[in-house]
């Protein structure tokens, strides 16, 4: 499929909570925004957020690609808050479906890099965007939770 038609459902506008985990801290919530929109004749998904860290607001995007010859999903994520002034590469394997999980990773100063897992979860006027921290091991941790229901 050279479309997105099946994330179709996301278009809109949508607000809800986001919850950031970090080790032993308290859990962080705050309100979230995200609009979602179909660009490029089709062949691309957009999500752009907002959420705040300690009151102070943050911003963050996300561009997903399908490409039926791998078949992969493929996406681009920023976040000032996340990514700083970097942004992220992310791939998922398999066919487009209504649940979109991508995997990327990130450098950290003090050992191998770590990776970086993201689910975006469609369902009836509701969705579900989770990212997880991966160690160089494999064990995954929730990072973020954002739970999001239409406004337009």
């Amino acid at each position: 499929m050279s479309t997105l038609a099946h994330w179709q459902t996301l278009i809109g506008i949508w607000t809800g909570t986001s919850r950031l985990f970090l080790p032993g801290e308290p859990t962080r919530e705050s309100d979230t925004t995200a609009s979602v929109a179909i660009i490029a004749q089709g062949k691309f998904c957009t999500i752009s957020y907002a959420w705040s860290f300690d009151a102070e607001p943050q911003a963050g995007m996300m561009l997903f690609g399908y490409d039926p010859d791998q078949p992969a999903v493929n996406a681009v994520f920023i976040d000032s808050w996340h990514m700083g002034h970097k942004l992220m590469l992310l791939q998922g394997s398999g066919e487009a479906q209504d649940t979109i999980d991508v995997r990327g990773s990130y450098a950290v100063e003090s050992g191998p890099d770590w990776g970086w897992r993201m689910v975006i979860e469609p369902s009836d006027n509701t969705w579900r965007m989770l990212m997880y921290n991966v160690t160089p091991e494999g064990k995954e941790f929730l990072g973020v939770e954002a739970i999001y229901a239409r406004t337009t």
